[in-house]
């Protein structure tokens, strides 16, 4: 029986773009194709042309998730992180009104650099630098308090978290609350190489971040996905997939990798069939809730 993988789709380019929506039915037409390409998850993030910056507004991600679930059965993680500029109240309320499958945590202390991804942006005049710039005023800064505030949240909602690893030292943050008993085994992870501020991407970094995480939380104690930046990402979820990981795909904030990628949904299809070739079998959103034991879409407040 061929090993299961799992494709996770995070598209924004609407949000960077000028001129952004309240609702990006773009986006979330880029999602539900994703999905139809082999993507089991998406991300949901949301934007207001006040700021163009991409904020947690519970509407919007109601509106949102609505739209992409009366079309696909996709699962819709909800990006917690994505403004380090909001409050932490303001980063989980969307958890707290919506109680989503699953939703992304990032876990440790670290500056967040955008800018010089922006700068190797596709299509230049399309980009908005001010938001992404921006994050050099901002940090991530979830220490263990702040940490079990937010994970209390999850548990107290049916959310699983993704834990978002960029640097090996989050690994420890992990296994500490892994001991408190705060959260339970196994554990999902998604490593971002190639983040300002982060581990750069580069497969020898790759197998570091995996073999430590097999050390500190024993190998049967997580699964896990690769996500690169930008024009890297391919080759980070090439090394992925050759030590059995689920691979994240990105297209937005300067991501789209050069060359002959067009659109998100070529990246879900050229990972698809890269997965395929060496033996993997797509999983389904069905079997990645089995995978994850997630509580199923019908249990969404919208």
């Amino acid at each position: 029986m061929r090993r299961k993988m799992f494709i996770t789709a995070a598209f924004n380019e609407e949000l960077c773009a000028s001129g952004t929506n309240l609702f990006s039915k773009r986006n979330a037409e880029e999602a539900i194709r994703a999905y139809e390409a082999g993507a089991a998850v998406v991300y949901v993030y949301t934007g207001t042309p006040q700021t163009e910056a991409a904020e947690q507004r519970i509407e919007l991600m109601r509106k949102t998730l609505e739209f992409i679930r009366s079309r696909c059965d996709a699962i819709c993680c909800i990006t917690t992180g994505v403004n380090q500029l909001s409050s932490l109240e303001e980063q989980f309320a969307p958890v707290a009104a919506i109680k989503p499958e699953l939703a992304t945590l990032d876990v440790g202390l670290m500056n967040f650099g955008l800018s010089e991804i922006i700068e190797m942006s596709w299509e230049e005049s399309r980009w908005k630098k001010t938001p992404f710039v921006s994050a050099r005023e901002a940090s991530f800064a979830k220490r263990f308090n702040r940490l079990e505030k937010c994970l209390r949240t999850m548990n107290e909602n049916g959310t699983r978290p993704e834990f978002v690893v960029y640097d090996v030292a989050t690994i420890s943050n992990i296994a500490y609350l892994i001991k408190e008993g705060i959260i339970k085994t196994p554990v999902y992870i998604q490593f971002v190489l190639g983040i300002v501020g982060g581990i750069p991407a580069s497969v020898n970094n790759l197998t570091f971040l995996y073999d430590t995480a097999c050390r500190v939380l024993g190998s049967k104690n997580f699964f896990w996905s690769i996500g690169g930046m930008g024009e890297k990402q391919i080759r980070m979820a090439s090394a992925g997939l050759a030590l059995g990981s689920n691979v994240r795909v990105t297209l937005g904030n300067g991501d789209k990798p050069r060359g002959f990628i067009q659109s998100g949904r070529e990246q879900v299809a050229v990972v698809r069939d890269m997965a395929m070739s060496m033996g993997y079998e797509i999983a389904t959103s069905a079997d990645v809730r089995k995978i994850m034991s997630l509580k199923g879409a019908d249990k969404l407040v919208l």
